[in-house]
């Protein structure tokens, strides 16, 4: 016998064996509230608390202006939003 045929012998079992996704991607994480969210990084040693900052949306002018006037102006406001950061996890075994 030639020397450089393989063998079903010679073949690793999970080589051999044919898996069903359908199984699998079950398994992979769900995380519905996730897809709206605003994804950001943080680094390492860092605290453990997370500080944004944002504008808020103007009220809407809902008084037509008279042609020739400009429109009355409004102070920008900062807003800060805190979230203090959390880990959580869970094992599965079979």
């Amino acid at each position: 016998m030639p020397d450089n045929v393989t063998t079903t012998a010679d073949v690793a079992p999970a080589v051999e064996i044919f898996y069903n996704r359908v199984l699998l991607e079950a398994a992979k994480e769900n995380m519905v509230y996730r897809q709206h969210a605003q994804h950001a990084s943080m680094p390492s040693k860092s605290g453990n608390t997370y500080k944004w900052h944002r504008y808020p949306m103007p009220a809407a002018a809902t008084t037509p202006l008279p042609e020739g006037a400009d429109p009355s102006g409004h102070k920008v406001t900062q807003e800060s939003l805190t979230a203090k950061i959390s880990w959580y996890g869970k094992l599965a075994y079979c």
